[in-house]
């Protein structure tokens, strides 16, 4: 048997009834998955950037955010089914940086995925927990 198998799984995974969402992509090869994500709504040209660390992360995240503008600032966590697991803020919030913090205790290892919604523009960054 020569060559390896390979197999594209795709996923919308709504994001709390949202229609922005994220899309993960498993390609198995020879034993190993490599995982790629597709974040909808994002726009590298936004007027807010953010942060994360450390990542991976074992107890808690520290999340900085950068607003060009003052505005309502919402940041959540979600695990890979969707779930909202934490809400960091949402509030209105002003320019210059925010400095929220994730406590972790009692989530299980894994991947979570942190979703920034700032001036009707989204970013999502993935970070992972280890025990």
């Amino acid at each position: 048997h020569s060559g390896a198998h390979r197999a594209a799984v795709k996923r919308q995974l709504p994001v709390d009834g949202q229609k922005d969402g994220f899309k993960l992509t498993a390609t198995p090869d020879r034993g190993a998955i490599a995982w790629a994500m597709e974040v909808s709504g994002y726009d590298d040209r936004n007027d807010l950037r953010f942060t994360d660390f450390p990542n991976p992360v074992r107890d808690r995240l520290t999340v900085d955010v950068t607003l060009d503008a003052p505005g309502h600032l919402r940041v959540e966590v979600y695990d890979l089914l969707g779930r909202r697991v934490a809400t960091l803020s949402d509030a209105s919030a002003p320019a210059g940086v925010q400095q929220l913090r994730w406590d972790a205790d009692g989530k299980p290892a894994g991947l979570y995925l942190v979703r920034l919604e700032s001036g009707g523009k989204t970013m999502t960054h993935t970070v992972a927990l280890i025990r």
